[in-house]
């Protein structure tokens, strides 16, 4: 039997919004929305860290990606 599940796309990050509303989201939309959010909500400490890392460590590649395709572009002369 094969199971799985994408974390990008369905909800599993249990996110605290500024309503005051607990939902989960996916990573994409955690991601999207963070600035609507006011914490990792979970009974467990250890799983809220775990997944701020996870986020983090997702910002940290995206933002690598950037910094390296706008020194590209900038290094061409090409802006």
């Amino acid at each position: 039997m094969s199971y799985s599940f994408n974390l990008l796309e369905l909800p599993w990050i249990p996110c605290l919004t500024r309503q005051g509303i607990t939902e989960p989201l996916s990573l994409r939309d955690a991601l999207a929305r963070a600035r609507e959010l006011l914490s990792i909500t979970h009974e467990s400490p250890l799983v809220a860290v775990s997944v701020m890392r996870l986020l983090l460590a997702v910002l940290h590649r995206v933002a690598l990606a950037v910094f390296l395709a706008v020194g590209a572009v900038l290094a061409l002369g090409a802006f």
